[in-house]
């Protein structure tokens, strides 16, 4: 059993494809069959059963375990070798929450690069649960995510508050709801929504207050972008979930209006997490040490521009 077999092999219980696990590993297909084959031969186990789709087999699920931990070992062994170089080499992976990696990432990467040129910079978007797997699983550094009550308690994470952002109910700027009207909660489910796609923490928010009043979501428009979110409000499109920071600008010039939900008052916080047991390489450090030391106001998110 090599390392090439186990990281090929979780390559494809990750993907539960042999030609996405070779286009990850840019090798051919044939080359990643013959090494999970040749691993099943030296096992005496089927690790996957084939077909449409390719799943784990019990002998899988108990040899993935084990491939996580080496492969994890290896890596905090390269982590640990790459701090005997120079300071201000190496690499570091960061996963993000879609919003946070457009609208605050830049700015702190941009300051971290200044700082650190040589670090070879690794980013991955995805949705807060995804952003905790790859952080649980190890295949990044770092999460950028949105903090509750569970994960900041979680033994097996390090969590760093940075930000906290009211989010906030608006409508097309010439809807007949008037500015800071309040809505009831049972009107909710009239409206024509555009929000985020499943796994958006307010739309999740959302869902279950209508759920609970046996009421269903009417979706208009469903996108990630929350830039797109608003100009598609400020057009009549339908109602929204929105960081107030982020549509400050479309809110002054009267695009678009706030309207609040008694009960329905609420903010999201923001911040980082790493692996409690996880090796802070010296590209971790200097992005952690960075991030305690910005003043305040860059930790926020910019008010974005109405275009």
């Amino acid at each position: 059993m090599t390392f090439d077999q186990l990281t090929t092999f979780r390559a494809v219980a990750r993907r539960r494809n042999f030609r996405m696990a070779a286009e990850d590993m840019h090798i051919t297909q044939p080359a990643v069959s013959k090494q999970i084959r040749s691993l099943e031969e030296e096992l005496g186990e089927r690790l996957f059963e084939r077909g449409r789709t390719v799943r784990l087999t019990m002998a899988g699920e108990v040899l993935l375990r084990h491939a996580d931990r080496v492969a994890q070992t290896v890596e905090v062994a390269r982590e640990e070798l790459g701090d005997l170089r120079a300071e201000g080499g190496g690499r570091l992976s960061i996963a993000a929450y879609h919003v946070l990696a457009v609208h605050f990432l830049p700015r702190v990467l941009e300051r971290y690069r200044a700082k650190f040129p040589g670090v070879r910079i690794r980013v991955e978007t995805g949705w807060p649960k995804e952003v905790l797997q790859r952080v649980l699983d190890g295949e990044v550094d770092l999460g950028l995510l949105v903090l509750d009550g569970a994960l900041r308690g979680a033994p097996q994470f390090t969590a760093k508050p940075l930000f906290s952002s009211e989010m906030i109910f608006v409508a097309p700027g010439n809807s007949s709801i008037p500015v800071g009207r309040e809505v009831g909660l049972d009107q909710l489910g009239e409206f024509s929504w555009v929000l985020c796609q499943s796994g958006c923490p307010a739309r999740a928010y959302l869902e279950k207050q209508l759920r609970e009043r046996g009421l269903s979501l009417k979706l208009s428009v469903e996108t990630n972008d929350h830039d797109l979110q608003a100009k598609l409000v400020e057009l009549g499109l339908g109602v929204s979930i929105q960081p107030k920071g982020l549509v400050h600008s479309r809110l002054s010039s009267g695009k678009i209006k706030q309207f609040r939900v008694p009960g329905m008052e609420f903010s999201v916080d923001c911040g980082i997490i790493h692996r409690r047991d996880k090796f802070v390489h010296a590209a971790m450090r200097g992005f952690l040490t960075m991030i305690q030391q910005m003043p305040k106001a860059m930790l926020h998110p910019p008010q974005a521009a109405a275009s």
